[in-house]
């Protein structure tokens, strides 16, 4: 079913940190873009740190594996079912007539703990496990991907030879068989969604942060942007569907 006469809009972040963020003017930013449905990546905090915010909305909030790190959480006006949460990363909701999933995908660098093979390993398998989700009806995936997609996703001129930027990453979002909302409405857009603290002044970015629909909602999709913040290092993202 199909709510007529009622748009549904999408905002999706990584906060890096939402009690950073929320001192940062979150709750403002929030209040000026008015959406039904927020997905926020990366809180880094459990759910008895940041409740209650957002009185209008309920939240579903799955903390990270380790206290103080990953972490994500949705929230949305009115009533929604929790369907699936994994690994302080990913978590699902039925929200009136959509399977909402909210990702934080890891970062697949290597560190002191897993060489770069293992970290690459690692996130293809986080990919390949979301697989099963993204063949559903009606479904939007939004969230922090750590991967810039195609060569206009980045600044840098040797695509391919830096992680985040390689062909097995792209190819781990081309097997999610689902559409850019982004790309759809705006294919030829040069726009990033994440700087390091050098790149930003000189707009040498990458667009790692995306909202994927499926098929049977690119007809809907009436809005999708990326809007610049003062609240996170990533500009967040934005969807909005008839």
């Amino acid at each position: 079913m199909i709510f007529l006469g009622s748009t549904i809009k999408l905002l999706s972040v990584n906060v890096n940190g939402i009690r950073a963020s929320i001192k940062k003017g979150l709750e403002e930013f929030v209040t000026y873009v008015d959406p039904d449905v927020i997905c926020f990546q990366e809180i880094r905090a459990s759910k008895k740190q940041i409740d209650p915010i957002f009185e209008d909305y309920e939240g579903f909030i799955v903390p990270g594996l380790l206290k103080g790190h990953t972490g994500v959480a949705t929230y949305v006006k009115g009533e929604a079912e929790l369907l699936d949460y994994w690994d302080g990363r990913f978590l699902q909701l039925k929200y009136r007539d959509l399977r909402i999933s909210n990702c934080y995908v890891p970062v697949g660098l290597p560190s002191k703990k897993k060489s770069k093979k293992e970290a690459l390993h690692e996130k293809l398998k986080f990919f390949e496990k979301m697989e099963k989700y993204t063949k559903m009806e009606r479904h939007i995936l939004a969230g922090d991907f750590n991967i810039a997609h195609t060569d206009i996703d980045l600044h840098y001129e040797s695509r391919g030879k830096i992680q985040g930027c390689t062909d097995e990453e792209a190819n781990a979002i081309n097997n999610l068989g689902m559409a850019d909302s982004f790309r759809l409405l705006k294919p030829e857009t040069e726009r990033f969604s994440w700087w390091s603290s050098r790149g930003k002044s000189e707009n040498k970015g990458w667009r790692i942060d995306y909202i994927f629909v499926s098929d049977d909602l690119k007809h809907r999709i009436l809005r999708a942007d990326i809007l610049d913040n003062q609240i996170s290092d990533h500009s967040a993202t934005f969807i909005e569907l008839k």
